[in-house]
Formats: C-alpha cells, sequence, structure tokens
C-alpha cells in the first residue's frame, strides 16, 4: 500500500510541475517581444571596455580561428608535424591574446599554484605583456 501511495504522490508532483511551466511556457510565448532596439541593447558582451575585450576573446572567436587554421591546414594537405606546427602559428597569429593565457596558466601550474592564486597570477602575468 505505502509503493502504490508513494507512486500516486509522484506522479500527481509530475503533472503539477509539467501544468507550472506549461503555464509559464505560454505566458512567455504570448508577453509582446520588445523592440528591436532594445534586444540589441541586451546582446552587449559582458566585458565592456577595450582591456578585457582584447585579453579574453570569446569562444566563438576561438572556435572560429581554429576552423580557419584548420581549413588552412588541410587546403596544403599537411599532415602530423607540419601540420600541427602550422596549426600553432597561425592560432597564435589570429587569437595571441589566448595563446599568451595559456602559456601564463601552464607558467602558473609549473610554480604549484591553484585556484585563487593561479587566477591572480594569470590576471598579473597577462598584463605584463
Amino acid at each position: 500500500m505505502g509503493r502504490m501511495t508513494l507512486l500516486a504522490t509522484t506522479f500527481a508532483l509530475i503533472a503539477s510541475t509539467s501544468a507550472t511551466l506549461f503555464g509559464l511556457a505560454m505566458a512567455q510565448a504570448q508577453a509582446p517581444s520588445p523592440p528591436a532596439s532594445a534586444q540589441q541593447q541586451s546582446a552587449s558582451p559582458l566585458h565592456t571596455t577595450a582591456r578585457a575585450r582584447l585579453s579574453r576573446p570569446s569562444g566563438d572567436q576561438v572556435r572560429a580561428a581554429r576552423a580557419e587554421c584548420r581549413a588552412e591546414a588541410n587546403a596544403k594537405g599537411l599532415v602530423g608535424g607540419a601540420r600541427a606546427q602550422l596549426l600553432r602559428s597561425c592560432f597564435a597569429g589570429k587569437v595571441p591574446a589566448f595563446v599568451r593565457r595559456n602559456e601564463c596558466r601552464k607558467q602558473g601550474k609549473a610554480k604549484g599554484l591553484s585556484q585563487a592564486g593561479l587566477r591572480s597570477y594569470i590576471r598579473q602575468c597577462v598584463s605584463k605583456s
């Protein structure tokens, strides 16, 4: 008898949650969308200073740079060490801030730093360059 009660309670909870989520989704769908200018303003990057934008490339920028470098290596038909060298140099040329951050991270880890100490070291190291 206890299992049946537990099962019934679980189904009731799931049904209630589903109804609530459906109601929220419907309310959001019926709400008027903000004007286009408001959408553009809300899409501004998290980092607004020029220094922050230069020191932290977005994930999309990094992925795009890697894809361009891979396409270049494929077009040249490179394999093995020559391909790896081209990818490293191409990527360093396209996203130098990302490469510098990783170099600083490696140096910090080699010094045995972790967490807050490592973050602090990376910030200080990148600001030197």
